[in-house]
């Protein structure tokens, strides 16, 4: 027998409180979920990056270890010394020091030779790697070396 019929069970908890939680549940996943792609997406362009500079250092100490009178790091179009990161208008393209050609893929190897640039005697030499990631193409530049 109840003492007062007003008195209703208390446990558990209501349909409504159980949405609410549910909903602001869901939102918090939803942002783990975002921060879990901007994090994977990340990773690979870094990847990218870090493979990218790899080929560019592997192509300049194979160029380093090279004799400098070698006719494969010669400056074949000298109209290029003034802009030694240009990718049109370039010396080697997916070349490697030997001069044999090379697929790269996803990657492309450009690199320029200025001869007596900017001292007589030296060989000045810019390696780009260039790549695209599915949405927009990513360019390393900055491995530079001077060959006297």
């Amino acid at each position: 027998m109840r003492c007062c019929p007003s008195q209703r069970n208390q446990d558990g908890f209501t349909f409504t409180e159980v949405m609410i939680a549910m909903t602001i549940f869901s939102i918090g996943m939803l942002g783990i979920i975002g921060l879990q792609i901007s994090g994977i997406n990340n990773n690979r362009l870094g990847e990218l990056g870090t493979r990218a500079m790899g080929l560019g250092q592997m192509q300049m100490e194979q160029i380093m270890r090279m004799d400098f009178t070698d006719p494969n790091i010669r400056d074949v179009n000298p109209g290029n010394n003034s802009n030694l990161m240009s990718l049109t208008d370039v010396d080697y393209r997916n070349v490697d020091a030997n001069g044999e050609k090379i697929d790269l893929r996803p990657y492309t190897l450009v690199w320029n030779i200025a001869s007596d640039f900017p001292i007589p005697g030296t060989k000045t030499i810019v390696i780009t790697v260039l790549w695209d990631n599915g949405r927009r193409s990513r360019r390393l530049v900055g491995i530079k070396s001077s060959l006297e």
